[in-house]
């Protein structure tokens, strides 16, 4: 352990800070722009997730016209900065709701430091190489380029993600975003788990009733730190941020289905499923279905569409829709920007433009996708015209790898056999403890991501964290129905918790080592590509990967798919990438 080594950390657990309450005075600001009022205890994190997803929808705007540098993120931390600072000063001293224990704070520095080192590592993820760093150095040093899918079809991706890591590199002074983006996420969602535990300790662990709302965070603890010591967070990977996004919106939702519309604590809630689904979307396409179908159910369950027609409800939809619909808006419009696709790489709302993508392109795009998550090494045409890829594809993800049999398997194991045994409870409890059966449909967004996951791209990571949440879902259904039967016990909560998440404590135990094995060198480098310069017919000179297809944290334009035909049309704002004599 070094000088340097203790500099960059304390540098790390510094920008957490600034970062949290940046977050938060926004997001503050903002909930009260947006009459959202949380009352609960946790609205600490709340107000940071809510400033979050504010802070990700302004710097995609800011970003149609400047570039996202230190001159445009310190603006935004120092205004966050200002509004913390105006809440603790004008409502601090009357709340009595941000008050914790000791045992509680031990685990939050504790916490903070283990993820702030783990956070130094090394970039692993593959695709960092292949396009994300690529993406967030276009963000740094230019305003948005349109067709830059032109360049390289993976930087059409349109990430939301790519802008807040961008944010936290105040390029170019301190160009450590990456180390600290997923880091950050991962550290506020275990913060606010944590909360729930010391909660459940200090006031509820000797006695046998229980709260369904506050331990469904506790039971997700596993889940956290498996994605801390497992997952690239180090890397500016969107599924990281997809995997924190899921849970989180897990939670809230089970945190809030018991509001009612004519609650306001309801109704925010309801704003704050809405807001971060949205988000959740522009972060990773692949949330799509997941959020949808959490966000149905939770409009179902508050009766929002036997009050649509009423005059007062119209507003309040507004309310509700205003935000959530701008943040899609924003984000489609910058994917048409990049490739003339609204959602590239799929080809729904597709427009030709100059600077479009060829059509064609973007199909092959998606197809090698598709392919490549059932199959991969292998060409579409030959995974995609059948049913050929399924039997290779199982034994790989669940032979092949041990590991798969617990992160997948153990979870729909346990996930059915939840069922039969809520099956059970329903037929052997009098009708007076009867469950309400809108709680039947907990599970269900979890189940439709899963089926999107498997139909479109049955890869593994791509499932994010929605294998987990099944898990845990079920284990909600067995506590409410126990719960509605009045026999709370402690050994119960505790049983089911062990048992939800055996698989992943057995992984924890088995690789203890990972807890140890910790760098304490500092900032690993990001890897180096080996590049030559290509020049096109137009006279644009272009880098290119002489091994591979990874440009890493390389000069731009680089690209390992070089196109003679590509054309560079230089402006102030709106810069663009087109293919010379190219059919759209």
């Amino acid at each position: 352990m070094n000088t340097t080594f203790l500099i960059q950390l304390m540098t790390i657990v510094f920008v957490y800070i600034i970062l949290a309450l940046s977050y938060f005075g926004i997001g503050w600001f903002g909930s009260h722009i947006l009459k959202i009022n949380f009352l609960s205890e946790s609205r600490f994190f709340s107000f940071i997730w809510i400033g979050w997803a504010i802070v990700l929808l302004l710097l995609q705007v800011l970003n149609l016209f400047f570039p996202i540098n230190a001159y445009s993120s310190i603006p935004f931390l120092i205004f966050g900065l200002i509004l913390a600072i105006k809440f603790f000063k004008v409502e601090i001293r009357r709340d009595t709701a941000f008050s914790v224990s000791r045992i509680y704070l031990f685990l939050l520095i504790v916490s903070v430091f283990w993820i702030a080192i783990l956070s130094m590592r090394p970039p692993t993820a593959y695709d960092s190489g292949l396009y994300h760093f690529n993406s967030v150095r276009w963000l740094n040093e230019s305003p948005i380029v349109l067709g830059l899918g032109n360049l390289h079809g993976r930087l059409a991706f349109n990430q939301s993600f790519f802008v807040y890591v961008a944010y936290l590199n105040l390029f170019p002074l301190f160009n450590h975003g990456h180390n600290i983006a997923n880091s950050f996420l991962i550290l506020i969602l275990l913060a606010e788990c944590l909360f729930y535990l010391q909660k459940y300790i200090k006031n509820k662990i000797y006695i046998a009733n229980f709260s369904t709302d506050d331990l469904v965070a506790i039971f997700f603890l596993p889940v956290i730190v498996y994605l801390v010591l497992y997952s690239p967070i180090s890397s500016p990977t969107p599924d990281v941020a997809s995997s924190v996004l899921q849970i989180l919106i897990f939670i809230y939702f089970i945190r809030a289905f018991n509001e009612k519309i004519s609650i306001p604590n309801g109704i925010s809630k309801l704003k704050f499923i809405l807001i971060i689904s949205a988000t959740a979307i522009t972060v990773k396409l692949s949330n799509l279905f997941y959020a949808i179908s959490i966000c149905a159910i939770f409009l179902f369950r508050m009766k929002i569409l036997h009050i649509f027609f009423r005059k007062k409800s119209l507003i309040l939809i507004n309310e509700l829709m205003a935000l959530p619909v701008l943040i899609i808006f924003i984000w489609s419009l910058r994917g048409i920007f990049y490739s003339g696709c609204p959602a590239y790489p799929s080809t729904i709302g597709c427009i030709n433009t100059p600077w479009s993508v060829p059509i064609e392109s973007v199909k092959s795009e998606a197809n090698w996708v598709y392919s490549w998550a059932r199959l991969p090494n292998q060409t579409p045409e030959k995974v995609l015209s059948s049913w050929d890829w399924l039997k290779p594809w199982f034994y790989s993800v669940i032979w092949e790898n041990k590991v798969n049999l617990l992160i997948v398997v153990y979870p729909l194991l346990f996930f059915f056999a939840s069922l039969f045994s809520c099956f059970i409870l329903y037929i052997c409890q009098p009708p007076s403890q009867k469950i309400n059966k809108i709680w039947l449909l907990i599970p269900i967004p979890a189940l439709i991501g899963l089926c999107f996951w498997f139909y479109l791209a049955p890869d593994i990571r791509f499932a994010h964290s929605l294998f987990w949440i099944v898990s845990i879902a079920a284990v909600i259904l067995i506590l409410k129905f126990i719960e509605s039967s009045g026999r709370q016990k402690a050994s119960i909560v505790l049983f089911l918790f062990f048992i939800a998440n055996a698989n992943l404590i057995s992984i924890l135990l088995i690789a203890n080592h990972i807890f140890t094995n910790l760098s304490f060198k500092g900032y690993e480098p990001i890897p180096i590509a080996n590049l030559t310069e290509q020049t096109t017919l137009s006279g644009l000179k272009v880098l290119v990967p002489t091994e591979g297809d990874q440009c890493w944290d390389s000069k731009i334009p680089c690209t390992p798919y070089f196109n003679p035909k590509l054309n560079f049309v230089d402006r102030k704002i709106f810069p663009e990438f087109i293919i010379v004599g190219s059919k759209k």
